[in-house]
């Protein structure tokens, strides 16, 4: 029943020569559309709690202890969620995976908006984040199975944009929400970027592409030392990570990173809210102002890490 989840074969039969290019063109862009459309929408739920914030703290006179636990909930699940799914997504289709945990994600979210417990909040939290941490295991799989190692840091920032893209653009989601059906109809904050980001899912997985041999096209990286295949995923891991310095370096940077970006992201609608008593549309085109702001960065990064 789940066999449309597994990888396709590949192709019986290559694409000639002189029509290759123009293929990779093609799935290439498509790719990129797929994968921004689908982290963005990813972000979409998991924005959607911060967004909302300031709602449950001036009209459910929620705490920023208790929003701060609950958002912790997220980060923890999110983040050991994202190990577990990438192991699955070697092995299943992310053209699908990707999709499916973003309906998943979405209904959790949707749950969220129909409960002022904060314990109940907290366990939807957490499928939240497991179903979150299907997302970028996916897309980063898709864009190395395109993207050479020439061109891939321009095409990952390129994909990158989405982390700022889906926040910003949630905040416009939520105030729209807030306008037609008020502040304080806490279900529809939620519900309505969940049947958003439910759509997107369907539109990833019809536009979003498999492995290059899947269309009779070569794969982009030939290079037999860098596609070591290893016998399962935890001797993978152990050989590329736990005994590579550098990659657990790089996560240790990470944490401190994500330190400051949680740090100021997860409070910017509280903080303008109700330190600064910016209206609930001030506080969304101040949160929106600020992911925007990261992209044109985002995406000169990218192309000075390619060279």
């Amino acid at each position: 029943m789940l066999n449309w989840l597994k990888p396709s074969a590949p192709a019986s039969e290559m694409v000639a020569e002189p029509e290759r290019k123009r293929k990779y063109r093609i799935y290439r862009t498509r790719l990129m559309f797929a994968s921004i459309f689908a982290y963005s929408s990813y972000y979409i739920v998991r924005s959607n709690f911060t967004v909302a914030s300031p709602e449950l703290h001036r009209y459910y006179h929620f705490t920023t202890a208790e929003i701060g636990l609950v958002l912790s909930t997220l980060a923890v699940s999110y983040g050991i969620a994202k190990l577990f799914m990438g192991i699955l997504a070697d092995q299943l289709n992310p053209r699908y995976f990707v999709g499916v945990g973003l309906i998943i994600s979405a209904l959790f979210n949707t749950f969220l908006g129909a409960t002022h417990n904060k314990y109940i909040m907290m366990a939807l939290m957490i499928g939240v984040g497991i179903t979150q941490g299907i997302g970028a295991p996916c897309c980063q799989k898709m864009l190395a199975a395109w993207f050479d190692s020439r061109h891939l840091g321009l095409a990952t920032s390129a994909w990158n944009i989405s982390h700022n893209v889906g926040p910003g653009t949630t905040s416009w989601i939520v105030a729209g929400t807030v306008s037609v059906f008020g502040a304080a109809n806490l279900h529809t904050i939620f519900l309505v970027p969940s049947m958003v980001s439910i759509v997107m899912a369907c539109i990833v997985m019809l536009l979003g592409v498999e492995e290059p041999q899947v269309y009779g096209l070569p794969p982009v990286n030939t290079n037999q030392k860098k596609n070591v295949r290893h016998k399962n995923s935890w001797v993978a891991f152990k050989t590329n990570i736990i005994h590579n310095p550098l990659v657990i370096f790089i996560c240790v940077l990470n944490v401190f990173a994500y330190i400051i970006r949680y740090g100021i992201e997860n409070w910017i609608p509280v903080y303008l809210s109700s330190a600064l008593k910016f209206t609930p549309t001030q506080t969304n085109l101040g949160y929106s102002i600020f992911e925007y702001a990261a992209i044109p960065g985002t995406i000169l990064l990218g192309w000075v890490s390619d060279r």
